[in-house]
């Protein structure tokens, strides 16, 4: 019994950390096609090297056209509503 408990919470937190994963991509995302948008990009452009290559390569995509600040813009996206 004590083996099917194990087995259950450790199937639990492998499901949480999947999600909290799958929701910081969301939020990664959001903030991407956010600064995307304010600049006049393709938001698909930038959201598919960011899930092929990454964020350092999605905003390098955004410094190369837009400007070192982008990446600054992205974190103040990211930064929690309120301060």
């Amino acid at each position: 019994m004590g083996q099917h408990l194990h087995e259950n919470f450790n199937a639990r937190e492998e499901w949480k950390a999947a999600r909290l994963t799958e929701i910081e991509f969301e939020e990664m995302a959001r903030a991407l096609k956010a600064v995307a948008s304010a600049h006049g990009r393709s938001c698909d452009d930038v959201i598919d090297v960011f899930a092929r290559q990454g964020l350092a390569a999605a905003l390098d995509l955004l410094a190369a056209s837009d400007g070192a600040g982008t990446a600054a813009e992205y974190y103040h996206q990211r930064a929690p509503s309120g301060h």
